[in-house]
């Protein structure tokens, strides 16, 4: 980010981009490595949520899921969900800023969202109960709620 001078605000969601842990530390998850079940596991705190049955959905609907995958593939890959010179850009956020983070995420820990967090000066960090990687799908209700109550209720 080179200037948030357009912006009065910013809202973060279990986000990644950065590199929080050694080189030999694996921050993320290798999801690539797992099968759809064990990312189910690790990405929801529910699996159901996420559970989708591709026989029965429409091929539309199909063929976007494995573009999907596809783009994560060739733009997450290497480097693996990080940006190398993102860590060094992060002070310039210098606008209030909220970390939401899914309490039972298990692709990238609490720990990682933290650490990216104490990286903007001044930045908040709230966990969602019920939640994993995805908070916005598994409780929308309350992750509306937080933004709002950090957007002053507008």
């Amino acid at each position: 980010m080179k200037s948030t001078a357009r912006l009065a605000r910013l809202v973060v969601a279990n986000a990644v981009g950065v590199k929080v842990g050694d080189r030999e530390t694996r921050d993320i998850a290798d999801i690539f490595a797992l099968t759809e079940a064990e990312y189910l596991d690790i990405a929801y705190s529910d699996p159901n949520a996420g559970r989708r049955d591709y026989k029965t959905l429409p091929a539309g609907e199909v063929l976007a899921a494995a573009r999907a995958r596809e783009a994560t593939a060739r733009f997450a890959w290497s480097p693996y969900f990080h940006n190398p010179r993102l860590k060094s850009r992060l002070h310039r956020i210098r606008i209030p800023t909220l970390f939401l983070w899914g309490a039972h995420d298990r692709m990238v820990g609490e720990a990682y969202g933290r650490a990216y967090c104490a990286m903007i000066p001044g930045a908040r960090f709230e966990t969602i109960e019920r939640a994993g990687h995805f908070p916005h799908q598994e409780q929308p209700r309350i992750f509306v709620d937080k933004i709002m109550n950090f957007m002053g209720g507008k």
